[in-house]
């Protein structure tokens, strides 16, 4: 037998030619089908040998857990077999070193943060240039020379300039400008370009053309429009090697960049150490003839850089790090995958420079790309900002050994550290789009496109007979999916999510559903992507409360809050919400430039309006998160398994968590047959009960200090009322003495403030 496998694909194929070749072939197969017959009765007396070696190994993943038997919740997020309460928060590392210029430690000490406010389970970026960096090398020297009168004078002062007025040689110039490369330490060069920042605004469009100068002799201190190599006059004499798109002409103050890749891998292949080009205005002479493009130098604030990039290896400090913060403060993380759709971006510093240039953009019908560039300011999405087209079938199979890559590497991580797991989940792509830049719509002509106008996306359209929106629906899937495989068919397999923005164009949850009911879950008749869930920001609790059961909870999806502000001063009531009604709850984020974070970039609660320090209901905002992420996770287990009243369990009831502003609160809700109220006068203030076993019922109470629950008809079998949480699935008793008291045959319990109490009886309950 032959069989066939691709990364992407993972088909396997039989080459059934030669299967019938001879009566000895035929035997030899025959004798195989025996052996395997014997074996197979031996794995049915073997299967205790199989599950002793299943134990031996600490790493059982994570998943999710559909209808499970042994749940009451309809699915669960389990992490090496263990039930998990999920309850996270997002740290933006690329914004705080790239915005706040965070050091190591600053970054690291977020992680100790993150803890210490009680959340289970932290998201971080990984950007596919995280894993594989592009190199940059500021220029060595630079210098611009000018004909005519000026024609022995050196420039190498004010900027780099060129420019060009026809029959004025005196009004002609052009800039030069060299690299030292020899610091490259990679393989072959799959993409190079240089940068450069242009200092004017300028009435029109203009032009340049970048040429390679192939004699690096020449000095930012002695050139000359006499000496310079590589021109004749206003000619240059080296090989033209890029110029301005039209879709990108030189007119703010901004950088631009210019493709030199075929160029400087030649050069590194003939061991050079240097490079140097030769920039020439290319205006036509009447759209402002004379005037001079000026580009930063080599020691101003922005000097020309060069950028290589390469696919052949891959650099795990920058992840490596980031697992081990995790790990030491006993947090689980999660990857959110950054790469050619963030946003419905792809951006110039996430996705390696080879990747934007050698794969296929979305464009429009005259093929020109769809572009969302950034100002030159310190933007955190990226300068260039275009959308990669997700039905480029090559693109799609680099994207998949890229992350497929990742997941085998922290499953090497995995087992040389321990074996601790640390890592739980992937974010396969962040708020999606197929036909939105950065969730706004394109256009041509006044017309809105629907979809990329690439050859592959037309004919994929038209063939496969689709309309505008089962074309985007399709599409999404398929490049979701696609990267979702990539983690499941890794050593290292977790669970599989996506988020979604407001108004996503292909919000995905029915088609996942339907490819799941039809072939599973992992097969490529399925799906490989677990869920499915919402970034809802501006959302009140009531919303939040609703989101459990609404449409993100169709089929089996799990329904989760993906990302929501955490500058929100309600935030700990608006996850309670959300568990309450059925979800988790993921905030958005822990410390960032943005307006979300809840710590500003000196870790202290952020400060929205002045003196407004975030202090509702009696205590401070931060403090109030804190208190409720600790609160849950003394019964982390129950929540992660039970189904909340909300979501039709009959087991687990939330008293006044959707939302419900008032002061004095008396709720009575049924577990099972036995009624129990909660009564606070303190707004805000919310329960939680639910039945345990068959003689043991847990109560809990958030803000108020003098709560009380009163459950009928039990005072008389009372056996034990302590405080205490669980451990994984086991109580265990904390310090102090419950107050409570008896009213004929009901049992009162009086619940200080985020506390948590087990009643115990000896015979069963109602």
């Amino acid at each position: 037998m032959t069989f066939s496998q691709t990364p992407f694909f993972d088909n396997n194929e039989i080459d059934k030619g030669g299967f019938f070749m001879n009566r000895f072939l035929f035997k030899k197969m025959v004798c195989v089908f025996l052996i395997l017959l014997v074996l197979g009765n031996i794995c049915a007396f073997g299967k205790e040998i199989t599950m002793i070696n299943q134990a031996s190994n600490p790493y059982a993943g994570s998943r999710v857990v559909f209808d499970g038997p042994q749940y009451e919740r309809d699915e669960v997020l389990e992490v090496a077999g263990e039930p998990f309460f999920y309850n996270g928060i997002q740290i933006r590392i690329d914004k705080v070193v790239d915005w706040y210029h965070f050091d190591n430690a600053k970054v690291k000490r977020l992680f100790e943060i993150a803890k210490n406010d009680g959340y289970t389970v932290v998201n971080c970026q990984i950007r596919w240039m995280d894993v594989q960096q592009d190199q940059s090398f500021k220029a060595k020297e630079s210098a611009y020379i000018r004909g005519g009168v000026y024609a022995n004078q050196t420039f190498n002062t004010g900027g780099i300039q060129t420019f060009y007025e026809e029959g004025n040689e005196s009004n002609q110039a052009l800039a030069y400008v060299k690299f030292d490369i020899s610091g490259w330490t990679k393989g072959d060069i799959e993409g190079a370009r240089i940068r450069l920042y242009s200092r004017n605004s300028l009435t029109y469009g203009h032009y340049v053309s970048v040429y390679g100068c192939d004699d690096t002799s020449w000095s930012k201190d002695t050139i000359t429009w006499n000496n310079a190599p590589g021109h004749s006059g206003y000619t240059v004499l080296g090989e033209k090697l890029s110029q301005t798109p039209s879709w990108d002409e030189i007119k703010s103050a901004n950088y631009y960049d210019f493709d030199v890749t075929d160029y400087v891998e030649k050069a590194r292949r003939e061991g050079k150490r240097e490079v140097s080009f030769i920039i020439k205005s290319t205006t036509p002479s009447g759209n402002e003839p004379g005037v001079p493009i000026v580009f930063d130098d080599f020691d101003d604030n922005r000097p020309p850089q060069i950028f290589l990039s390469s696919e052949d290896e891959y650099d795990w400090e920058y992840l490596d790090r980031i697992i081990g913060y995790a790990e030491e403060y006993g947090l689980k993380l999660e990857v959110l995958w950054f790469a050619t759709d963030t946003c419905s971006l792809s951006t110039d510093i996430r996705v390696p420079y080879y990747v934007l240039r050698n794969y296929q953009k979305q464009v429009y019908s005259v093929g020109t790309p769809w572009l969302k560039k950034a100002t030159a300011g310190n933007d955190i999405t990226g300068l260039y900002q275009f959308i990669m087209c997700k039905n480029d079938m090559e693109l799609r199979k680099k994207e998949y050994e890229a992350l497929n890559t990742v997941f085998n590497h922290i499953g090497e991580y995995n087992a040389t550290h321990g074996y601790k797991n640390t890592v739980v989940g992937c974010q396969v792509c962040n708020e999606p789009n197929v036909s939105r830049l950065h969730n706004g719509s394109v256009y041509e002509n006044g017309v809105k496109l629907e979809n990329c106008q690439c050859n592959t996306c037309v004919t994929l359209k038209q063939n496969g007979g689709f309309s505008h929106q089962g074309f985007r629906d399709w599409t999404m899937f398929e490049y979701c999916n696609n990267l979702a495989k990539a983690v499941k068919k890794s050593s290292y397999p977790v669970w599989t999510r996506v988020n979604n923005v407001n108004g996503t164009d292909a919000w995905g949850v029915d088609y996942n559903e339907a490819k799941r009911a039809s072939g599973g879950t992992d097969t490529d008749s399925g799906t490989y992507l677990d869920f499915i869930g919402l970034d809802p920001y501006g959302w009140n609790r009531n919303q939040l409360y609703n989101i459990g059961t609404g449409s993100y909870s169709n089929g089996r999806n799990l329904p989760m809050v993906m990302e929501c502000g955490g500058e929100n001063s309600m935030s700990a009531l608006m996850m309670l919400a959300t568990v309450a009604g059925g979800a988790f709850y993921n905030v958005y984020d822990l410390c960032s430039p943005d307006g979300h974070g809840m710590y500003d970039q000196n870790l202290n609660p952020r400060v929205i309006g002045a003196g407004d320090k975030y202090l509702p209901n009696g205590g401070t905002y931060i403090e109030d998160v804190r208190n409720h992420n600790h609160w849950l996770n003394k019964i982390a287990h129950p929540l992660a398994v039970m189904k909340p009243d909300k979501a039709g369990g009959k087991n687990l009831m939330f008293f006044n968590c959707e939302g419900t502003d008032i002061s004095n609160i008396n709720v009575t809700k049924m577990i099972d047959g036995l009624y129990i109220t909660y009564k606070s006068d303190t707004i805000y203030s919310s329960g939680i009960a639910f039945k345990k076993s068959s003689r043991e019922v847990v109560l809990l109470s958030s803000k108020d200090t003098d709560a009380t629950f009163t459950l009928a008809d039990i005072a008389n079998d009372v056996k034990t009322v302590e405080f205490g949480h669980y451990e994984k699935d086991k109580w265990v008793k904390d310090e102090g003495v419950v107050s409570y008291t008896r009213s004929g045959n009901n049992l009162v319990v009086t619940m200080p403030s985020f506390s948590v109490v087990r009643v115990e009886t000896y015979n069963d309950l109602p």
